[in-house]
């Protein structure tokens, strides 16, 4: 009787303890739901009375921690994350996720504590640089580029939630929750704006047409936003809730990708589901690549690394195949989110599994092709901030680009800003004396330009800079002496967006010209287009396009040369000599109008002897000189060609054409020389990617030029990948992408002459 009663007793006792441990797991379960539809405040009322009930349980304090972390309460939430690490259960993510919260609060040395013990525990990981030395990472973030980026808030955000911009033809698709709806509750739509006037450099507007609605066929009663655009806007690809109610066997309405395309009468076809989506986990936040032939999304499909991971489809025929996850160095235990593809090769994403400065921050990291990433950059401040930042999009040329951020300021709880390089407004007023400014306009010489710029007629003349632009400037008025400067949007104090220059003029002295009046004279001056040195014992010739004369002329050791008409002619003028590149006139000079006096600037294609690169040396009439002369190439100066890349890295886009272009007239009134083209790479991925890489751009290039008519034996490909940086970014070395791109760069130089000999 003893034993059965000892034996129904211990049968009670653990249907007791069953049905307790039953009931925490549904608890645990309402409070995950509560989670991942976002309701924190409901998720920390259901674990703070779990904690209630057993103190002792990991899973109620890291979810408070959690729960807090979402709400920003940094406090709360370092204060659950380390009761967690009282607790023996605690792994290796509940230190790096308390150490991110210490790193967010400014705790740099105690996150560093934290951070050392994550990785003696996970000592692979791939965040293991950045976790280091979190305090220097920390004060770069903080600073960022402040200084460099300029963040704005366009006019067309509302009072509720904006997010989500991409470019739809020469406006924005975005989502939007809009009060005045007709349908019952709150969802975003997808509207359209467009710039009302470009009222500020490179084309970004601060001001907007008022929003409309997208598209009829694509708003819906549920929830639209997150859009992307094949490359001829003939696809719309965004992201939707499930059509499947929520239910109790699925109690979340998950998200999905939706597709439409582009009809002959230019509406868009009923939206269709992907195939890549499932009811049992979200595919969302599209992104495709700038040749329309890969899909970027997030999703928390089985598999991942935690959290929602980053994957990526390739086209097939007319679908897609299957999803590819892109791996530990981009994805984390984490949420990563918002991808998007940049033609120069660079994927934007937002994460709060990386180290960053708020809940979601903003990433980049650059493809290097074969299914390699190199390392995850963070921006830092103002692009990111302590908010949630997010969905990111930037031109193609890079000038200017949208995110959106819940930072505190703006109009809504979601708001999208405009970013652009910080623009300096350089202006110049010349004077004759300390007071007396110009009576007329003044001509100017401004290095990249390929026409002289006038001032106005008070002597005044402005132009925008980037901040680490430098204007080099020179006076082409035979009237003052010879007078040039450097500008550099440096010189301006970090709170100032204009730089004022007052330049003072000195009247004409011991000048070359001759006294020319009432004769038919073409005088001038040879200049060294880097130093402003006088070019002796240079060739010019005269050769007449509307008469047979033809006229070779001799610089003195001043660079000057004359010619005195006796019948009206008109010439083109050609000049030439020792180690500069060859100039010919963009006007003929005809002599019905001399006497004309003229100052001519020849770029050279190496250095004397006992000459080196000055900070003058910004830029040639047409290229911008490299910031390295190679001593195995006859100290050859390296001029740079920007250009651009299709999607292989290698092929020539269209947007570098003009450039390649000048190039090829250079070779074409120089049929003497022979160039290298020379490729260079930054020092991320391996080595033998980036010489192979390098060595495909140059010959992209060569193939450009052989095609347009000069000759393969002048032109030699040369890949040098990562052996000839031109500064500190090496392998393992922190650098911002400014200076990572500083190596990634593509030069021409002259390395040989052929005299005499017709090598177009």
């Amino acid at each position: 009787m003893r034993k059965l009663t000892a034996r129904l007793c211990l049968i009670c006792f653990l249907l007791c303890v069953g049905a307790t441990l039953w009931a925490q797991k549904g608890k645990l379960r309402k409070a995950a739901l509560y989670m991942e539809t976002l309701q924190y405040e409901e998720a920390i009322e259901v674990y703070e009375k779990l904690h209630k009930k057993d103190a002792e349980a990991i899973e109620p304090l890291v979810g408070l921690a959690m729960a807090h972390h979402k709400l920003k309460h940094l406090e709360d939430a370092a204060q659950w994350y380390a009761e967690a690490l009282k607790l023996p259960e605690a792994d290796a993510s509940v230190y790096f996720e308390y150490g991110h919260v210490l790193f967010q609060q400014g705790a740099c040395e105690a996150a560093q504590s934290a951070f050392m013990e994550f990785l003696r525990r996970k000592p692979y990981d791939e965040r293991q640089n950045e976790l280091q030395d979190v305090c220097a990472l920390y004060e770069r973030l903080q600073s960022g580029s402040v200084t460099q980026t300029q963040i704005s808030q366009p006019d067309f955000n509302g009072v509720n939630s904006d997010l989500a911009p991409a470019f739809f033809y020469d406006g924005l698709v975005f989502g939007s929750v809009r009060t005045g709806d007709k349908r019952k509750g709150a969802y975003y739509d997808l509207f359209y704006t467009r710039p009302l006037a470009e009222d500020r450099p490179d084309g970004l507007s601060l001001t907007y047409e008022p929003i409309e609605g997208f598209s009829d066929m694509l708003n819906s009663g549920f929830n639209e936003a997150i859009v992307t655009f094949s490359p001829d806007y003939s696809e719309v690809y965004f992201t939707s809730n499930q059509a499947e109610a929520a239910s109790e066997k699925r109690p979340v309405r998950r998200l999905e990708i939706m597709v439409a395309r582009m009809g002959a009468d230019s509406t868009w076809s009923e939206p269709l589901p992907l195939a890549l989506n499932s009811p049992n986990y979200s595919a969302a936040h599209p992104a495709l690549s700038p040749d329309g032939q890969r899909l970027f999304f997030s999703s928390d499909r089985p598999g991942g690394f935690g959290g929602k991971d980053l994957y990526y489809a390739d086209r097939v025929g007319l679908g897609w195949s299957s999803p590819i996850n892109l791996g530990p160095k981009i994805n984390t235990e984490g949420d990563e989110l918002f991808p998007y593809y940049h033609s120069d090769g660079e994927l934007y994403f937002a994460s709060d599994g990386q180290i960053g400065l708020g809940g979601l921050d903003i990433f980049r990291v650059e493809d290097l092709g074969e299914g390699q990433w190199g390392s995850v950059q963070n921006p830092g401040k103002p692009i990111n901030s302590e908010s949630d930042d997010f969905a990111l999009i930037l031109k193609p040329n890079g000038t200017y680009g949208f995110l959106t951020s819940n930072r505190p300021g703006g109009k809504g709880s979601d708001d999208i800003y405009a970013f652009q390089k910080r623009k300096i407004r350089l202006e110049i007023q010349f004077y004759t004396d300390e007071d007396t400014e110009l009576a007329e306009s003044l001509p100017l010489a401004v290095r990249g330009e390929e026409y002289l710029v006038f001032t106005e007629e008070n002597g005044r003349w402005s132009t925008w800079l980037e901040p680490d632009d430098c204007r080099y400037i020179r006076v082409r008025d035979d009237r003052f002496a010879e007078s040039a400067k450097e500008i550099c949007a440096s010189d301006a104090t970090s709170n100032n967006d204009e730089l004022i220059v007052k330049w003072q003029l000195a009247p004409a002295n011991d000048s070359p010209w001759a006294n020319n009046e009432g004769e038919k004279m073409l005088e001038g001056i040879l200049l060294d287009e880097l130093t402003g040195a006088p070019i002796p014992m240079a060739e010019l010739s005269l050769t007449g396009n509307d008469c047979t004369l033809s006229v070779s002329l001799t610089t003195d050791k001043r660079g000057y040369f004359s010619y005195i008409a006796d019948e009206d002619c008109c010439f083109d003028l050609l000049t030439s000599a020792d180690g500069y590149f060859s100039g010919i006139s963009a006007r003929p000079y005809c002599s019905s109008n001399w006497p004309q006096r003229d100052t001519i600037y020849l770029a050279p294609y190496r250095l004397q002897a006992d000459q080196q690169l000055s900070s003058n040396a910004a830029a040639s009439s047409d290229f911008q000189v490299g910031s390295q002369v190679y001593q195995d190439a006859d100290r050859a100066i390296p001029y740079l060609l920007k250009v651009y890349y299709d999607l292989g890295r290698a092929s020539v886009r269209p947007e570098a054409i003009p450039e390649l272009n000048r190039l090829y007239w250079l070779l074409d009134r120089n049929p003497d020389i022979v160039v290298e083209i020379g490729s260079h790479t930054d020092a991320r991925g391996t080595d033998a990617f980036n010489y192979r890489l390098s060595q495909r751009r140059a010959n992209a290039i060569v193939r450009f030029l052989v095609s347009k008519g000069i000759a393969s034996s002048r032109l030699q490909a040369k890949g040098y990948g990562e052996t000839r940086l031109v500064n500190d970014c090496s392998n393992g070395v922190d650098c911002s992408e400014d200076d990572h791109q500083m190596n990634r760069r593509t030069e021409f130089r002259v390395i040989a002459e052929r005299l005499g000999q017709n090598n177009r």
